[in-house]
């Protein structure tokens, strides 16, 4: 399910979360839609990185069968996925960190390459522990600020490597300057909008866009759409009148009509290691002190 970046063509790397249904409940129904949306990705020779939470390995879900059978590059979500309580960019998540990495090695039978964060919640810690175990990339900086969680709004918005690290961050794309090129927004606004605005944003990320969905951005569950606070499921609600997989559909078609490439971020991570002077680098602090400056003046 892998296919090579073109020079000079915009690529879309299609990532998706697999956790549990609306990231905020016990209830894991949508998992069982898994195979729809891989036999679609299939058929458009879409790949697929889908980052996985740790418990699903432990637990010896299907889910993970499907995945590989599929040959869809597989990374760690963390590893239980409490959203309502994960912390902010300053708190360590090491437990998170450690308990997925080693329930992906006893499942999988190699050591994961890529990680994404819970939530988009990484700090420094976590990013040096994730170095220390090897990681070849992270993806959990979505370049906009999230209040209460992150401020990540001056971070680079195309790949660079962190600083003292050989640690690639892959940042989320943008879907506007303030809203990442994510599913849940996708389903908002609907293909047609969504794909121009994905458009727009890509040349500041120098021609990667990376996008981030859920099954619950894809699929309907009521069941668990009852458990979420009011606010969230009027905002998942909401995104049904336009959204789900045919939205998802529709984007692919326009993206292949428009000359957009399809890829893997294993695979661009690979790339990237086999030129690494070319991959620009930033540090934490720079990062940070942009974002404090930013949000205080």
């Amino acid at each position: 399910m892998r296919c090579d970046r073109s020079e000079g063509l915009p690529t879309f790397y299609f990532t998706l979360d697999v956790e549990p249904d609306y990231a905020r409940t016990n209830r894991h129904a949508l998992l069982d839609r898994l195979p729809e949306l891989l036999s679609w990705l299939r058929g458009e020779a879409v790949p697929l990185t889908a980052f996985v939470v740790g418990r699903y390995f432990e637990e010896g879900r299907d889910a993970i069968d499907h995945l590989l059978d599929a040959g869809a590059d597989v990374g760690v979500h963390g590893h239980w996925h409490r959203a309502a309580d994960f912390g902010t960019m300053y708190s360590a998540h090491t437990e998170e960190i450690e308990r997925g990495t080693a329930a992906f090695r006893r499942r999988v039978g190699r050591a994961p390459k890529g990680y994404r964060s819970p939530s988009g919640v990484i700090s420094r810690d976590d990013l040096a522990l994730l170095a220390r175990l090897n990681y070849c990339y992270d993806a959990s900086v979505f370049p906009v600020r999230r209040p209460g969680r992150y401020d990540f709004s001056r971070a680079p918005r195309a790949p660079f490597r962190w600083k003292d690290s050989q640690l690639l961050e892959l940042p989320c794309g943008l879907l506007t300057r303030r809203l990442p090129a994510g599913m849940t927004f996708l389903n908002w606004v609907g293909a047609g909008w969504g794909g121009r605005l994905l458009a727009r944003q890509v040349v500041a990320q120098r021609g990667h866009q990376i996008f981030d969905a859920h099954l619950h951005n894809l699929f309907h569950s009521s069941a668990a759409l009852r458990e979420l606070p009011l606010g969230l499921r009027g905002a998942y609600e909401a995104g049904r009148v336009f959204g789900g997989l045919k939205c998802l559909q529709a984007l692919v078609a326009w993206m292949r009509k428009s000359g957009w490439r399809f890829g893997s971020l294993d695979a661009l991570a690979d790339e990237l290691n086999r030129d690494a002077g070319a991959v620009p680098t930033a540090g934490w602090d720079e990062v940070i002190v942009r974002a404090t400056a930013r949000a205080s003046a």
